[in-house]
C-alpha cells in the first residue's frame, strides 16, 4: 500500500460485469427525438425499449442487490462447535470487505486485498464475489438475461466511494470485453497466483495469526476448485462444475433444477435461433455456451 502520493493505491480484486444485448435494442431508437411528428411511432415502440433495456437492467440490478444484502449484510448464525470464548473472534473473521457499484448496464464488484487484522476479510470477499457472479449468471440465464464478466487482481485506488480505478480495472475490463467473447466469466492469471500463495501459507500481514492463515488456505482451496481452463487457454469460472453446484443444490433444493433447466432451454433456443438467422458471430458464441451446458448437464441434474 502506497500513501506517498495523493491517492492511496493497493491490490484489489475487481469483477467487471456487462449486460449483453442492450446496444442492439438501442439502435432502433438512435438519432430519434420524441416530438409530435413521430410521437405515435415512438410511443408504440417505447414499451419494447423499456422492457428490453431500462426495466431489464433495473431488474438485473435488483437481483444482485438482494443477493449481496442477503449474503453480506445479514449476520449469519454461528455454527455448533465454536467455543464461547471464540465466538467474537469467529464473527469478526467471517466479515468481508466487498463493494459494488453500478454504471449504465455495467457493474463493478471489488474488494481490497489490503487488510489490517485479518486477511481472511479479503479472501472471504473474493470467495463471495466468485460465488455471486457464478450463481447470478446461471440464474440470469434462467430468466433470459445474459451477461459476461472479467475478474482479476491488480493495482488500483478508490477514486470515488465504491469505485475502483487503475490498472486492475483495465485488466478486468479487457478480460470481459476482449477475451470473454461468449457469456462466461473469465478469470485473470493473477488470481490463481494469489490463491496458490495462500495455499502455501504465505503470510499476508506482518503479524498474521495461525487461525487467519488456515482460514485463508481453506478459502483459497475452495476458490481454486471453482476455476477451470477453457478451450482457448483462458481460465474461466466453472459455475456448472460439481464443486460449484453442490452448495447451490443444498441451499436452493428443487429450485436449482428448475433454474438449470430454464437456463439450459434458453441457451439451447438462442443457439438454434441465431444459427437459423445465420448470425455467425452470435451462433459461434452461443455454440460455446451451449457446449458448456451440454458437458455439465448430467452433473447438474444428478
Amino acid at each position: 500500500m502506497n500513501q506517498n502520493i495523493g491517492n492511496i493505491y493497493s491490490n484489489y480484486i475487481v469483477a467487471f460485469i456487462d449486460v449483453l444485448g442492450q446496444q442492439k435494442t438501442f439502435k432502433s431508437f438512435e438519432n430519434i427525438l420524441l416530438n409530435e411528428e413521430n410521437k405515435y411511432k415512438i410511443e408504440q415502440g417505447l414499451p419494447i425499449l423499456d422492457l428490453k433495456t431500462t426495466s431489464y437492467v433495473k431488474n438485473w440490478r435488483e437481483v444482485f442487490n438482494n443477493y449481496f444484502k442477503g449474503v453480506f449484510k445479514e449476520e449469519r448464525p454461528v455454527p455448533p462447535g465454536i467455543s464461547a470464548d471464540k465466538i467474537i473472534e469467529f464473527k469478526e473473521m467471517r466479515k468481508s470487505n466487498i463493494k459494488y457499484k453500478w454504471f449504465s448496464d455495467c457493474m463493478q464488484v471489488s474488494a481490497s486485498l489490503h487488510t489490517r487484522k485479518y486477511h481472511c476479510h479479503a479472501v472471504n470477499a473474493v470467495l463471495s464475489m466468485l460465488t455471486a457472479c457464478g450463481q447470478q449468471l446461471l440464474i440470469s440465464l434462467g430468466t433470459g438475461r445474459v451477461y459476461r464478466a472479467g475478474i482479476d487482481i491488480g493495482i488500483g485506488t478508490e477514486i470515488e466511494e465504491n469505485e475502483i480505478y487503475g490498472p486492475v480495472m483495465s485488466q478486468a475490463y479487457q478480460l470481459e470485453s476482449k477475451i470473454a467473447q461468449y457469456p462466461r466469466i473469465v478469470i485473470g492469471g493473477n488470481i490463481k497466483e494469489y490463491f496458490n500463495g495462500l495455499l502455501d501459507g504465505k503470510s499476508q500481514l506482518k503479524e498474521q495469526t495461525g487461525e487467519d492463515i488456515e482460514v485463508c488456505k481453506s478459502s483459497a482451496k475452495a476458490c481454486l476448485k471453482f476455476i477451470k481452463l477453457d478451450f482457448d487457454g483462458y481460465l474461466m469460472l466453472d459455475y456448472l462444475g460439481k464443486e460449484f453446484t453442490e452448495p447451490m443444490k443444498k441451499s436452493l433444493g428443487a429450485d436449482f433444477y428448475k433454474i438449470f433447466n430454464s437456463a439450459f432451454n434458453f441457451v439451447e433456443s438462442e443457439y438454434y435461433r441465431f444459427a437459423k438467422e445465420r448470425d455467425n458471430k452470435l451462433t459461434h458464441r452461443y455454440y460455446f455456451l451451449y457446449q458448456y451446458f451440454l458437458q455439465n448437464k448430467s452433473n447438474c441434474l444428478l
